[in-house]
C-alpha cells in the first residue's frame, strides 16, 4: 500500500539534507575565489535582475 508516513518522512528528510549539502558545496566552490564584498554585490545583482525580470513580465 505504500510506505508508512514515518518512513516516507525520513526518506524526504535524508533527500533534503543531501540537496542542501550539495547546494552548500556548490556555493563554496563558486564563491571560493571572491571576497565577501564581491559575493554580496554579485548576489544583490542577481536578485535585482530576477526581480526586474519578474516585474517586467507581470
Amino acid at each position: 500500500m505504500g510506505l508508512p508516513f514515518a518512513l516516507t518522512g525520513a526518506v524526504f528528510a535524508v533527500l533534503y539534507t543531501g540537496f542542501i549539502a550539495s547546494a552548500d558545496g556548490i556555493t563554496k566552490l563558486l564563491a571560493g575565489g571572491y571576497a565577501p564584498a564581491q559575493i554580496y554585490a554579485l548576489s544583490g545583482a542577481v536578485v535585482a535582475g530576477a526581480l526586474r525580470r519578474d516585474h517586467t513580465h507581470a
